[in-house]
């Protein structure tokens, strides 16, 4: 089955001076860095303040994108290209689901092997037209 490993190269210099990170309660509406969607008052979220680049920055991830990150991105990422990451070396949209042509056609090519796939997958293989 396809693997996913969503690790930065960070030749490029992007670490932070100092980074302090916590978990925090809303107290009003925010968006989240990462998919965009708003952080309600009174939801848990990750309050994140640096320096990179030379630059300050305050960052607020939802739960969600928090949980998905550090399964997904054990080896490092970048704050707000996480959902970029995942969809380039996972081939899966982690909001919408929308899967990539690549992943469709290495799931086309186990099913023609005979190697076995969800129902949902093959679904979406015939809808697409790889199947």
């Amino acid at each position: 089955m396809i693997e996913c490993d969503c690790g930065v190269d960070d030749t490029y210099g992007d670490s932070s001076s100092f980074c302090k990170v916590k978990e925090v309660k809303a107290k009003k509406e925010h968006t989240c860095r990462e998919c965009k969607e708003k952080i309600q008052k009174g939801d848990t979220y990750e309050y994140t303040t640096g320096v990179w680049d030379g630059d300050f920055d305050t960052i607020k991830t939802c739960m969600r994108c928090v949980g998905v990150r550090d399964t997904l991105c054990k080896s490092g990422y970048y704050y707000g290209e996480v959902r970029e990451q995942i969809y380039e070396a996972c081939g899966i949209d982690y909001i919408t689901g929308e899967m990539a042509k690549w992943l469709l056609e290495d799931f086309a090519k186990e099913h023609k092997e005979g190697k076995y796939l969800p129902v949902d997958i093959v679904k979406t293989l015939t809808t697409k037209g790889f199947i």
